[in-house]
């Protein structure tokens, strides 16, 4: 139903916030609480929970609505549009009151337009009206249910509804909310997961952060309404399959935090990625520097098999500094990342003991070669002290001679699979006699 307009604003009031509890929370894995509190923050600019990323994001979808309501030529759509578009700006300087009005004509103009009530909820929170912001997200779900293209936003909606009514209503009103939401699923995702819930279909659309984040909140409401194994059940798939820094933000839930159950799960979760990130940043710069050395061997000696191949995949790019993997993978070190991650990571010192265990015979057998094939030349030089080299790869040489009386001389040495060394005249061409004499010609 409609938020009505005018209606008396309505403030919601929080759970009371233990200060002190939190920051010893925080302080008893080992956490920086200014550390922490940049985490969360860069947690929710990727979840898009503030006015700020909010007010971007819709910036760029009222642009191009105003692009296709003029491509429709429907005169109230455009006009809805570009109401947005001005709401947005005004939202975006923080002129809510205007911004809702702005908002409210474009509904008008639009009524099925789940943008325009974005906007209104947004402006409405803007100016403290908690009940009419709820109102407006549950309008911009209602706009969104079912339609494909718009599963995003109308999880978004739904998932802002929610904590609103959550602070209106109850812990329980909120996991109805949660639970109708009725996003687009494409009949694909039902064929390839046919044993998946609603539940899960519906958060199969969005971002892994995004669908920790209703996770999250799932068991906030849990855990107000004393439903505490659900919310830790639920807690526990979020540590399974999402960054850790929900773990710092359970930690500074204030429902949460008088969660013994959860509050334990995350401070055992912090400690494990503790460890493993301690672990990898050691071992790091030692796996550089072996990988280094080891695919320097591998290209020295140019060996190309499924084995390299397979390992410059895996490893070549996360073991080099400064490619473009690597970056990431240290940028994501910082941002406490999901343990599963971790310890994938853990695994690549142990791929490298196996990559190398089983090269090294392979490089030695090389050497080999490359050792016969010298002994090979240098028989053939000592035998001759007049002879030349004259071209020379890896496993193969070409010793050549100019005499008076004869000419022009070659000799071909190679060396087999095995490591025995034949050596065969070699026929006279153009391009050995010239490279004989570059070899021979004074500098």
């Amino acid at each position: 139903m409609l938020a009505k307009r005018g209606r008396p604003t309505v403030v919601a009031a929080g759970p009371m916030i233990d200060t002190n509890r939190i920051c010893q929370a925080i302080e008893s894995v080992g956490e920086n609480v200014s550390d922490v509190v940049d985490a969360i923050d860069v947690l929710v600019s990727d979840l898009d929970l503030r006015l700020d990323q909010q007010a971007k994001l819709l910036s760029e979808q009222a642009d191009l609505l105003v692009e296709i309501a003029q491509t429709l030529r429907s005169p109230a759509r455009t006009r809805a549009a570009e109401r947005i578009r001005d709401a947005t700006e005004l939202l975006r300087r923080h002129r809510n009151e205007r911004a809702l009005a702005a908002a409210e004509q474009a509904i008008d103009d639009d009524p099925n337009n789940d943008v325009a009530f974005t906007l209104a909820a947004w402006a409405s929170l803007g100016i403290q009206d908690v009940g009419r912001a709820r109102g407006y997200f549950q309008e911009a779900a209602q706009a969104t249910a079912s339609t494909k293209g718009a599963e995003k936003r109308h999880m978004n909606a739904v998932h802002l509804g929610a904590r609103l009514t959550f602070a209106l209503d109850g812990p329980e009103a909120a996991l109805r909310e949660l639970g109708a939401a009725d996003p687009f699923i494409d009949p694909e995702l039902r064929e390839d997961r046919p044993r998946a819930g609603k539940e899960e279909l519906s958060l199969g659309c969005l971002s892994s952060n995004k669908a920790g984040a209703i996770k999250f909140d799932r068991v906030v409401y849990y855990t107000a309404s004393n439903q505490l194994d659900a919310a830790l059940e639920i807690f526990r798939e979020i540590i399974a399959e999402h960054d850790a820094s929900f773990c710092l933000m359970a930690l500074t839930d204030p429902v949460l935090s008088g969660n013994d159950a959860v509050m334990s799960a995350a401070r055992e979760t912090l400690g494990i990625h503790h460890v493993l990130v301690e672990r990898i940043e050691k071992f790091l710069p030692e796996a550089d520097a072996r990988w280094r050395a080891l695919w320097g061997a591998i290209k020295k000696h140019d060996i190309r098999n499924d084995d390299t191949l397979a390992a410059r995949k895996r490893l070549g790019e996360l073991l080099n500094p400064g490619s473009r993997k690597r970056a990431a993978v240290d940028e994501k070190l910082r941002k406490f990342p999901n343990n599963r991650w971790l310890e994938e990571l853990i695994t690549i010192p142990g791929a490298l003991d196996n990559f190398e265990f089983k090269l090294t015979p392979l490089i030695e057998h090389e050497r080999m070669r490359e050792a016969a094939l010298e002994a090979g030349i240098q028989d053939v030089l000592r035998r001759d002290q007049k002879a030349v080299m004259t071209e020379r790869t890896r496993l193969d040489a070409v010793i050549g001679r100019l005499t008076v009386m004869s000419g022009y001389k070659f000799w071909y040495v190679i060396v087999d699979e095995n490591g025995a060394v034949s050596v065969v005249k070699q026929k006279v061409t153009q391009e050995l006699m010239q490279a004989y004499d570059q070899q021979t010609s004074p500098i």
